[in-house]
């Protein structure tokens, strides 16, 4: 198999988005210091996290806006948990409501948008 074409089978195995829904009964059901697979990208650039690739990371702590009626988990890199983000560096999954009022699951870097891709938990031993 060429290069080019391996690219394009591995690129087109993470192109599947999961469903609004399932995104969003897992985000209810992830607890602190859990660890799970997400894969997300950006339109920015391709970052060591934003490759669309699958990476673990372990569930921080949660946020709540009343005022804008979201919720929020701060995601740690599974291989280095004592990193620190900034404010303006934070990798998170964001819940909130659409303009129909539906629920949906979004990521962010700091306050650059990424698309989300999927969400695994790994389970623990």
């Amino acid at each position: 198999m060429s290069h080019r074409l391996n690219t394009l089978v591995q690129e087109a195995r993470y192109a599947v988005f999961e469903s609004p829904e399932r995104l969003v009964s897992l985000f209810d059901s992830l607890k602190p210091k859990q660890k799970i697979s997400v894969a997300m990208t950006s339109v920015m650039g391709r970052g060591i996290y934003t490759d669309g690739h699958p990476h673990d990371w372990l569930v921080g702590r949660r946020g709540k806006s009343a005022k804008y009626g979201t919720e929020t988990i701060t995601l740690i890199p599974a291989d280095d948990p004592t990193r620190k983000f900034s404010v303006h560096n934070a990798f998170r999954l964001w819940k909130r409501k659409d303009s129909d009022g539906d629920l949906f699951v979004t990521a962010s870097h700091g306050d650059m948008g990424l698309s989300l891709k999927s969400i695994n938990g790994i389970p623990t031993k």
